[in-house]
Order: structure tokens, then sequence, then C-alpha cells
């Protein structure tokens, strides 16, 4: 058995794994025998299969599943042997693959293609890297207005056929085809809508509308929202699913809602909060303005974090082998992958590669990682936060029990551990940076929420 590994660019490698006769042969042998054994063949008494009858009906199959075996462990053994990091896994070389021949009694040698881990530098990782905190300040006008939505939130409502501005639709959305007919096994879905998530184009239009009333819209343009949240939100369906569906609907009103504001009193206090949880109109603002802060320092949260990951991508300079993972994209990816598709979609797949070799390395030179018991607790954070006041009933063992059932889907596992680790990473960088608080309006912090650009985020899977 020798491995060799020959370098074929700064980032690509060919590893070739040459197996002797001596080195397949007994386990071919071996599984030669073992077949013989168990086999039901016309002619022979069972157990009693030859070996050579063996070997001309099977040999071939045999000899490839063994030395798939003994090269795929070559390769695991030689590669973490000599710390060799790489991207994705060894592609076979298929051009120069040995045609297998279980009478010949040969050697073979296997090739493979190598993507390496490129090392890189992080810069930007140091006090010298400044940001910007937004923070909304809670103003009068903002409170005020948190209040209105509470009073219609629990209002009386009622159904009329008009539409007005401050109005919910229930909408069906059907999606249609290039003939802006509905489309056959199309997109349906039925789904609340506020007047104010329409653009204010848009927001026109229904408006001249009524209840029963069907139009055609542009999905993504009739709503101010990303197009991400517009999938998600309104026709809820995955991010990575938009580009199945077409971007035109037939937009049906199937009911209008419209709530009487209520008056600000005990009763009022006493749905939003519990009974006798706040007493006066000052307690209530108080405890408003408390929710609402903390709301709000979540999204400043998520909108320095992004800000965070888009500059670190930007400003780290991390080449690629983009050759082999172009190919390497088209042969593990299950739906087939287009060279168009690759042109287009590329650019976020190298992004997101970049920032999954940026956190590894951050986690890697800091010690961060997240513990079992750690993903535990964070799955019984969820569940709480899932279930509410449902969970305080449940005894101590019962609620291990559900833990335990949720951190055994291997999905919901690492989503919980993946949380986690975000968490820490966030809060080791924005130890390490300069972090200015600047407080701004609710309006200026929704315009830089817009324009700050989402986490990259592939349609190709990584590694």
């Amino acid at each position: 058995m020798n491995v060799v590994k020959e370098s074929t660019g700064d980032l690509t490698a060919l590893l070739k794994v040459q197996v002797s006769s001596k080195d397949y042969e007994p386990k071919v042998e071996s599984v030669v025998k073992d077949i013989g054994k168990k086999a039901h063949i016309k002619g022979f008494r069972k157990g009693k299969v030859p070996s050579g009858v063996i070997r001309n009906m099977y040999g071939n199959d045999i000899l490839a599943d063994e030395l798939n075996k003994i090269v795929q462990s070559e390769v695991n053994k030689y590669l973490t042997d000599n710390k060799i990091a790489i991207l994705g896994q060894p592609i076979p070389k298929t051009d120069e693959q040995p045609q297998l021949d279980i009478k010949a009694n040969k050697d073979y040698e296997f090739s493979f293609e190598l993507g390496l881990t490129p090392e890189f530098e992080i810069k930007l990782l140091s006090n010298k890297t400044k940001f910007n905190k937004n923070v909304i300040g809670l103003d009068d006008k903002l409170m005020n207005e948190e209040i209105e939505r509470i009073r219609k939130q629990y209002g009386e409502v009622s159904h009329p056929d008009d539409i007005q501005d401050k109005d919910v639709i229930q909408l069906e959305l059907q999606e249609l085809d290039s003939n802006s007919l509905p489309k056959e096994e199309g997109l349906k879905k039925d789904t609340p809508v506020a007047m104010d998530m329409f653009t204010t184009k848009w927001q026109k239009e229904v408006l001249k509308q009524k209840k029963g009333s069907t139009i055609n819209i542009p999905i993504y343009k009739a709503f101010d929202r990303d197009k991400e949240d517009i999938a998600k939100q309104i026709l809820g369906i995955h991010e990575d699913d938009i580009k199945k569906y077409s971007a035109d609907f037939a937009m049906t009103i199937k009911e209008v809602s419209r709530s009487a504001k209520c008056e600000v009193n005990q009763e009022l206090f006493d749905k939003v909060y519990g009974k006798d949880a706040v007493k006066s109109l000052d307690e209530f603002k108080s405890k408003l303005k408390e929710d609402l802060k903390k709301y709000y320092d979540v999204q400043s949260e998520r909108v320095l974090n992004t800000e965070i990951v888009n500059k670190l991508i930007e400003e780290t300079k991390i080449a690629l082998p983009d050759e082999f993972l172009n190919k390497w994209i088209k042969l593990t990816n299950k739906e087939k992958i287009s060279d168009e598709d690759l042109e287009r979609d590329y650019k976020d797949f190298s992004k997101s590669l970049k920032w999954m070799l940026i956190t590894n390395k951050v986690s890697k030179d800091n010690e961060i990682k997240v513990e079992h018991e750690e993903v535990l607790g964070q799955i019984r954070k969820s569940i709480a936060e899932q279930f509410g006041m449902g969970v305080q009933g449940i005894e101590d063992e019962r609620m291990n029990e559900i833990v335990n059932q949720f951190a055994q889907n291997e999905e919901h596992y690492r989503k919980s551990h993946d949380t986690l680790l975000d968490e820490k990473l966030f809060n080791h960088m924005q130890s390490v940076f300069t972090i200015k608080e600047k407080e701004v309006s609710l309006d200026k912090f929704k315009d830089i929420a817009k324009n700050v650009h989402k986490k990259p985020k592939s349609r190709f899977k990584l590694f």
C-alpha cells in the first residue's frame, strides 16, 4: 500500500493510492468464502459453492467493494496522519480510474483531487476595527404609537367589505404561469396581511379593492419586505426554494378585519400583562418601555452582527480553489446543477464558505466551543419560549424527557448548537472590536437595517 500526494496548484493536490494484490486479495477471498457458505445456486448444495463459481459470478463487484473500503480508509488515514485540511471530500479522478478484473490479480492505482483549506489572517479582529451599534431611542412618539397599536390589537374587530389603510386582510394567493393563468399544481397559500406591509404603490391599488376582489401582483415587488421575508412570512416557503416558484400571483381578498381601539384602562392592562400585574397608566408605560427595549435591543444586536459578518467577509483575504469547488458542487448536490446555476449562485456559496472558515478559525484560535449540556440547556430554553406558560406545570423529570427527545433530532440539535456557538462567537468578536452605541429613531433604524445585507446563505450545501 502506498499513498502519494502531488501538488497541482496553490490550493489543490492529487492524491494517488496504490493498492497491491497483497492488500486486497485476502479480503476478497474472505468475502468469496462467506458468500459461498450462504449462497443458493442451482446445481450446488448450500454452503458447498466453489470459490471459482462465486468469483466468476460476483468477483468484480466484490473486488470493487473491497477496494473502495481499502482506498477510503487509506485516504482518510493519510489526511489525518499528515494533518491535511481539505474542503469538502476528495473527488475521484474518473478519467484515471483503473478497469477492475478479478482474474488479473494485479495492482491498482486510484487518483483523487483535493481542495485544500487556505491559510489566512483575520487582520480586522482587533480594537482598531470600529462599529456603530444603532440603538433605537424610545421617545414619546414611539411609545404613543405602541400604545395605539395595542389599543387596536385588543379592540373590537369588525369585518367590513371595504378596505382602509389600517386594516388586516385575509388573502388567498395562487401562483400563476407565464400566461398569467393559475399554475397547475402551483403554490396556493392563505395568509393574513396588514395593509402597511404593502409598498406605497400597492397600498393605493389594494385600497381600490373590496372583499372578494382578485388582482394579479408581482409578489416580491408588492410588499415592503426583503425577498426572503416575503417567502417565509407570506408564502410560507423556505428562502432556498424561492426559485422553484413563479414571482407572479393572483391575490384574492377573502376577508377584511378592522379593529376599533379599546380604552386605556385596567381592563386593557389586565389583558396585556395579566390580572393586576400593573395598576396604573404610568406602570403600564414603564412595563411597555421595558418590553420594547428588550425587543429593539435584539434587533440592534442582529443588525450589528450582520454588519460584522459582511465586513469580515469583504475585508479578510481568503483564496479558494474555485475550479475544484465548482466541480465538487456539481458532484455532491442532489439536484442537477447547471453551469448557469453555478455562475449565478457561486458568489453566495463562496461568501458562506468564507464565513464558515472565519468562524472555524476564531473558534479554534480562542478555544470557543459548545458543550453537550449547554445544547440541552438551549433546547430547554427554546421549548419554554415556544410553549410559554405551558411548561410551568411540567415536572422536571417529564421536562427532561421532552428535552432529550428534541435532542435526538439531529437537525434540531445542530440548530441549537449553532445558535449557541454563534452567540459565543459574536460575544467574543464584540469584546475585541471597538463598538460605539448611537441612538437613532425607529425610522432611521429601519432604513439602516434595510440597507444592511443579510448574512450570506448559499443554495448549495456546505461541508
